[in-house]
């Protein structure tokens, strides 16, 4: 993926980061709330505390990847790190342009 562009395989973790929260938020909630329930209360350390199952997950694939070069987990905890952010800015712009065509 690097010969595509150096940054190609950090993108590929983070949208799957994304991608595997989303499905967790999707498809099976009573985990995520289970989540949010052993977590902080509200505020930015909820933020913080609901972010790190990416944040974890693209450690642990970066290492995977890498072959066990553990200097990659850094950035791979950074790719993961933007997971939560593109939820957040989704969320954002959705509430701009107003609620989907199911309200919510």
């Amino acid at each position: 993926m690097e010969a595509i562009h150096p940054a190609a395989p950090w993108l590929v973790v983070t949208l799957g980061c994304w991608a595997a929260v989303y499905a967790v938020r999707r498809w099976m909630p009573r985990v995520w709330v289970w989540l949010e329930s052993v977590g902080p209360a509200d505020g930015g350390a909820a933020k913080v505390f609901q972010g790190l199952p990416a944040v974890i997950m693209g450690a642990l694939v970066s290492v995977a990847l890498t072959g066990g070069d553990f200097s990659a987990a850094a950035k791979g905890a950074a790719a993961g790190a933007i997971a939560p952010l593109m939820h957040e800015w989704m969320k954002a712009y959705r509430g701009a342009a107003g609620p989907g065509p199911a309200g919510g």
